[in-house]
């Protein structure tokens, strides 16, 4: 009689655990399903960083992602986002040398990327989307200029 009992209160628990676990995978709020994957900032303030993405993140979320990621005037910020199943090579872009060293170790990895958002000097931002432009310069491998 005891069993039956234990046996349905384990249910509910299993139950729970998943449920929990599909909310978090589902993205119920914020930017869940983009993941910081490495970043590399130089010394003008220059940054730029790679990011996880799954499937079901959508183009406006990244967009959004892009007008939301830190920026200052006068700076230049470019993101990468990359399949979530690719292998970002986080050190080696946090201990580049400089910042073309670090946008060569991104774009060594370009098959992988999805999009890149980019804010210029003065926070004018753009996305590319890396899947529908296969050939889009900065995609196939192009570094954007960091310079004045």
């Amino acid at each position: 009689m005891f069993e039956p009992r234990l046996k349905h209160d384990t249910r509910k628990i299993i139950f729970i655990i998943f449920f929990i676990f599909y909310l978090i995978i589902s993205g119920c709020g914020g930017n869940s399903g983009i993941i910081n994957g490495g970043f590399y900032k130089n010394e003008q303030g220059d940054f730029l960083s790679s990011y996880y993405i799954y499937d079901f993140v959508s183009e406006e979320k990244i967009s959004n992602h892009v007008l939301e990621s830190f920026h200052v005037l006068g700076q230049f910020t470019i993101n990468y986002y990359f399949s979530h199943n690719s292998n970002i090579p986080s050190n080696s872009i946090k201990h580049a040398k400089s910042i073309e060293n670090a946008k060569s170790i991104i774009i060594s990895h370009s098959y992988n990327i999805k999009y890149i958002g980019i804010k210029d000097r003065m926070a004018n931002t753009s996305i590319i989307d890396c899947l529908a432009n296969s050939d889009n310069e900065f995609c196939i491998g192009k570094l954007p200029i960091f310079s004045n």
